[in-house]
């Protein structure tokens, strides 16, 4: 009995500890005003028993904030907080991950110190994203908000705002839970938990965007500081895609027929569909420029289709569109074009791709593909399908591997290399 006398003291003095230092923690970070104004996301937990609001200034501009908040999570880029316990001992990434930035509503963004997952709940590009949760308050495992069983709902909100070149990073969380002394006792815990850990999260994205932005690639991490048309892949900097595309068609003679009545009517059966590459990079047009072109030396590919929230085609990004557009200009004489900082976080690929792209439908043949390369002067095909959707890309290279099948092309480029990589004559 008097064991567990003791045991109810020591509960209460701790739960009346954590009542009295908890307020301090609530607001690290904010300010007054920013504590007491709505946020994307409070009508979510509209109810909420307990509301925590953080923040902190990146000196960053928010396009370089952003990616690293689409990537986190247990099993992505971690929580770039302390990663033994919230990441399972996995080193949070210190570099941009192409792969893990685009995230949609309905998404699951696991946690590795529970059995649930944060869902999705709110996205808006750029500015904010809401996660939300609904668990046991004691095994941490699913429930059901407003259910018979105890539950505690919550919501976890990112909101980016621009400050003068800066951005403000604010975290607000918000606590809804059963009618039990468990759920609130556990608020109470998670609460102080979560103080701690979005502290140190909110230090590790803070260090990560105001750092030059370096991305994986190849099994390596690169810094970024300029973009060399072809570097990526060793293909010439002519094999890119062009702005030329709604200008008009040039004049070319006709193709010459393949030797044999065999290969011609191979290269008259082939379809695009059959040579084409499948499930190729796609872009995002509200992404910068910088992204961009990060995202095609890490795919190791000259150009990229560009699309919608709703994954329509709306044009192709590539290295010269880069290059065209913010090059600073004191280096667009040179071999190399230096991307101008300023100008790649402030602008959007939508801004800088070229439209409308160069399209062929995947029943062609590939004798039209190779017309439609040749009378556009361009490297490449956005191939789509009946609906209008991207369905793959077919280059040059792709049309060279049907007509010339049997050759050793390590052994042309190594006897024969491309002539803009040669010294001038």
């Amino acid at each position: 009995m008097q064991r567990a006398s003791r045991l109810t003291a020591a509960a209460a003095l701790t739960a009346g500890a954590i009542a009295v230092t908890r307020r301090p923690w609530l607001y690290s970070g904010s300010t007054r005003a920013e504590r007491r104004r709505d946020l994307a996301g409070d009508e979510i937990v509209a109810s909420a028993k307990l509301t925590a609001t953080r923040a902190t200034t990146i000196a960053a501009p928010p396009t370089r904030v952003w990616p690293w908040l689409l990537q986190m999570g247990h099993g992505r880029a971690g929580w770039y907080g302390y990663d033994l316990w919230d990441n399972g001992g996995v080193a949070s990434a210190d570099h941009l991950m192409p792969d893990l930035q685009h995230l949609r509503v309905g998404d699951v963004i696991a946690d590795a110190m529970g059995p649930f997952g944060f869902q999705v709940v709110r996205l808006d590009h750029g500015r904010s994203l809401v996660l939300r949760a609904t668990i046991h308050p004691i095994t941490g495992k699913p429930a059901e908000p407003g259910g018979p069983a105890p539950y505690l709902d919550f919501t976890w909100a990112f909101v980016i705002e621009p400050r003068a070149g800066q951005t403000r990073l604010l975290v607000r969380v918000r606590y809804d839970h059963s009618p039990s002394r468990w759920a609130a006792a556990a608020v109470d815990v998670y609460e102080v938990v979560d103080a701690v850990f979005t502290r140190r999260m909110l230090a590790g994205i803070r260090s990560r965007a105001e750092q030059p932005v370096r991305m994986a690639h190849n099994g390596a991490v690169r810094t970024q500081t300029a973009i060399v048309p072809g570097a990526a892949n060793g293909a010439p900097s002519g094999a890119t895609s062009s702005p030329a595309y709604a200008a008009g068609a040039r004049s070319h003679p006709p193709l010459p027929a393949p030797a044999g009545g065999a290969a011609m009517d191979k290269q008259r059966r082939t379809r695009v569909a059959q040579i084409m590459t499948r499930h190729p990079v796609l872009l995002r047009e509200h992404d910068t420029v910088e992204l961009g072109g990060l995202t095609l030396l890490h795919h190791g590919v000259s150009a990229a289709p560009v699309v919608d929230e709703d994954d329509r085609l709306v044009g192709v990004f590539s290295h010269s569109d880069v290059l065209a557009r913010f090059a600073a200009p004191r280096d667009r004489r040179g071999p190399i074009g230096r991307l101008d900082d300023r100008r790649a976080v402030a602008h959007t690929i939508g801004e800088a791709c070229t439209r409308p792209p160069a399209t062929i439908s995947a029943g062609a043949t590939v004798d039209n593909a190779a017309r439609e390369l040749l009378d556009r002067d361009i490297g490449r095909l956005i191939v789509v399908d009946h609906t209008g959707a991207v369905a793959g890309v077919v280059s040059r290279s792709d049309l060279l591997k049907l007509f010339l099948p049997e050759a050793d092309d390590t052994a042309v480029i190594a006897d024969h290399p491309p002539r803009s990589y040669m010294a001038p004559d």
